[in-house]
């Protein structure tokens, strides 16, 4: 059963949005997710909704306090934070990552941060039969070890790939830039934009409110993670948890330039093109178009998938706890059915 409230609506005391409802439990029933926390929120309004369970074999329901792992949508607030130490003159997005990550064979300076948030600084992913598996949290200094001296698959700057791994420098220069650990300039804002379930994951942290973790099946219900992998080395790429309802706020709150100014938000909002003319679709830490900014996630015990429609003011952020499913698609049907709601709704009213 789907548990959706709306927490605040100009659209009067309803408590329930049984479309959005119906929209959640269709498509947990045709995917075999197990668990997943959805949450729509625009200027006048937020509502969020969960169904299936946090812990399967223990019949815990997933609410609206429950933790789910965010993948790669850490990309893009790994991506946010950096921009507001750019825009406070902290970091410079085309110097050589050198600068901040002494040491880094950052190519004469052709590695730089823009690159690496736009994954064209040519840095590796992951590999093909050799994951990048840890039981133990890492350092940043020894996530950035694991690309220190892999070989580029590109000059910088000349293609596009996709590199969970290249955030670390991101991280890195962060941390030298503030003085302090990624998780600390993470929670620090977190605190100040009212969204403090966004945190780094930690395996030697048990929290309550973490979603158990499964793996969706070709045929059959979905399986249970057995041992939890820890996520933290990737903090920048793919590696916080949080709450569908904050990561749905954190979509508006950049839209609406809380937390990064208009020029920094259109630099990460326009998408990077290449040397021959080819858009990326792809700006710095997140997908985008005209009228989008988004990402996906997929991981370990992981989809997720956050949209920001620029256009209409509205930020959706799906999370469910079954890896290998498609959480972009009941992201599209929220936003269309909300979209579809307030224009029954100022019809209704004359507006």
């Amino acid at each position: 059963m789907v548990q959706g409230v709306l927490l605040a609506a100009a659209w009067g005391q309803a408590a329930a949005w049984t479309d959005g409802e119906r929209a959640v439990q269709e498509w947990l029933d045709r995917s075999r997710a197990v668990g997943v926390s959805v949450a729509v929120v625009d200027d006048a309004a937020e509502w969020t909704a969960q169904a299936g369970w946090a812990d399967r074999e223990e019949r815990a329901p997933v609410r609206a306090e429950t933790l789910f792992r965010l993948a790669s949508i850490s990309k893009a607030v790994c991506a946010t934070l950096t921009m507001g130490f750019v825009q406070r003159r902290r970091l410079d997005l085309d110097a050589g990552v050198s600068r901040y990550v002494p040491g880094f064979p950052d190519e004469r300076g052709a590695i730089t941060l823009r690159r690496v948030l736009s994954h064209t600084a040519g840095i590796r992913g992951y590999r093909p039969g050799r994951p990048d598996v840890f039981f133990r949290p890492l350092s940043t200094a020894e996530a950035v070890g694991l690309i220190r001296h892999s070989p580029l698959r590109f000059e910088p700057g000349t293609a596009y790939g996709y590199s969970t791994h290249a955030f670390a420098l991101a991280v890195a220069s962060m941390e030298r830039a503030a003085a302090r650990p990624y998780r600390e300039i993470l929670r620090l804002g977190a605190s100040r934009w009212g969204m403090d379930s966004l945190d780094v994951e930690l395996s030697t942290e048990d929290k309550p409110q973490r979603t158990a973790l499964y793996t969706a099946a070709k045929e059959g219900p979905a399986v249970r993670v057995a041992k939890r992998e820890d996520i933290s080395w990737k903090a920048g790429g793919g590696g916080l948890e949080g709450t569908a309802l904050h990561v749905a706020r954190f979509g508006l709150a950049v839209l609406r330039g809380k937390i990064v100014g208009s020029r920094e938000r259109e630099a990460m909002w326009t998408p990077v093109r290449l040397p021959n003319g080819r858009s990326t679709g792809y700006g710095l830490g997140w997908a985008c178009d005209r009228a989008t900014a988004s990402h996906a996630g997929g991981q370990q015990g992981c989809s997720s998938f956050l949209l920001v429609d620029r256009r209409r003011g509205l930020s959706v952020a799906v999370l469910c706890n079954t890896g290998g499913l498609d959480a972009g698609s009941l992201a599209r049907t929220l936003r269309d059915l909300w979209v579809d709601r307030g224009s029954a709704r100022a019809g209704a009213t004359g507006r």
